[in-house]
């Protein structure tokens, strides 16, 4: 029997690495939930091509996607939305969301705005360079330095404060997870799916900076470390984690 979640992710030139941050909170909701899927993976062009196919709502091609075939082929794009989704159309799992909404809403804004997007100013110059073939690259080149009004290589001018800024702010993730398992108290939520996607982010494409600038942030603490850890099984390629964590 297949499963019943089709899963859009993003490749770069490693078959099956996950390293995107979008995609990887949606990889993580579908495993705290434990629903099966399978993962399709699509390059840059891929989905310019593919997710328009899918969605037919003039929305710009992103992922993740999810094509639900347990309920009339549905499908659902971008993550918070689909973590709302999965939550109504399997409520017998664990709930990401549950009655929470704008909070959580809140929490997910605050985690891309200040925390993925000073990793990712680590890591876009990575990303680029990991986009096969050479067009792919020009592409992404073109695209982001349009949106961005800067050359890649001016991201990482100043790492230093980049990095501070970012243990500034693990500074109050540590501070929730010394008192408690998991973001949202006793276990993981989509909150936790948000902060792993930045955390994925950074470990792929800047392996050398994951302990120090995201585990170790906070020093004589191994809060961050610790839920690192508890979180490992929600970040499997397909398969859910067993129900013993």
């Amino acid at each position: 029997m297949s499963p019943p979640i089709v899963f859009y992710d993003l490749e770069l030139d490693t078959p099956n690495e996950i390293w995107s941050p979008n995609t990887a909170r949606t990889r993580v909701c579908l495993n705290i939930k434990k629903i099966p899927f399978e993962t399709r993976w699509l390059t840059f062009f891929d989905v310019q091509t593919v997710i328009p196919e899918l969605t037919q709502n003039g929305v710009a091609p992103t992922v993740p996607v999810i094509v639900d075939k347990a309920h009339g082929d549905k499908v659902v794009q971008e993550s918070w939305e689909i973590a709302r989704y999965l939550d109504e159309a399997f409520p017998e799992a664990p709930k990401l969301i549950g009655d929470h909404e704008p909070l959580f809403f809140f929490f997910n804004r605050f985690v891309f705005n200040d925390l993925m997007m000073n990793i990712h100013s680590l890591v876009v110059l990575k990303v680029h360079n990991k986009c096969t073939p050479k067009e792919l690259q020009d592409w992404f080149r073109k695209g982001r330095e349009e949106i961005y009004k800067r050359k890649l290589e001016d991201f990482t001018k100043d790492e230093d404060s980049i990095i501070k800024e970012i243990k500034h702010i693990m500074r109050f993730i540590n501070m929730t997870l010394r008192k408690y398992p998991f973001l949202a108290g006793d276990r993981p939520t989509f909150a936790d799916a948000t902060v792993a996607g930045a955390f994925i982010f950074l470990k792929a494409l800047r392996p050398e900076l994951f302990g120090p600038v995201l585990l170790d942030a906070i020093p004589r603490s191994d809060a961050v470390r610790k839920w690192w850890d508890r979180m490992l099984p929600y970040t499997d390629l397909d398969s859910a984690p067993s129900s013993n964590l």
